[in-house]
């Protein structure tokens, strides 16, 4: 259904920040079904679209930094995690609602390569 909805933005979709909704939703169910590339192509794409934000968005830069993991770029993986916490906090990594979705993975990666104590 997200496919469908993203497929009714007129082109070109990086001008429109419905985009990056839609792209995230997307990439979120590759990454809960642990299909690592595919999630990272759809927030790569929320990443570099121009009017919405997604650049600035927690959650792309946390899903974009957890899947570049996954995927063993640890260099981009280290750049778009400490972004995500320097938007969010470490709060970002915590379970989500259902109490699912733990990043303390994550977390633990970020904080084994950069001191998130200094002020």
């Amino acid at each position: 259904m997200w496919q469908e909805g993203l497929s009714l933005i007129p082109e070109p979709q990086q001008f429109y920040g419905e985009t990056v909704w839609f792209l995230a939703a997307v990439g979120d169910v590759y990454f809960q079904k642990r299909m690592y590339r595919e999630a990272h192509d759809c927030f790569d794409k929320a990443r570099g679209n121009l009017s919405g934000g997604g650049y600035g968005n927690p959650f792309v830069m946390l899903r974009l930094g957890e899947c570049c993991l996954e995927i063993g770029d640890e260099k981009n993986a280290l750049e778009y995690l400490l972004r995500a916490y320097m938007f969010a906090g470490e709060e970002i990594f915590g379970p989500d609602e259902a109490g699912e979705d733990d990043g303390q993975k994550y977390f633990d990666f970020l904080s084994a390569h950069v001191d998130l104590n200094r002020g």
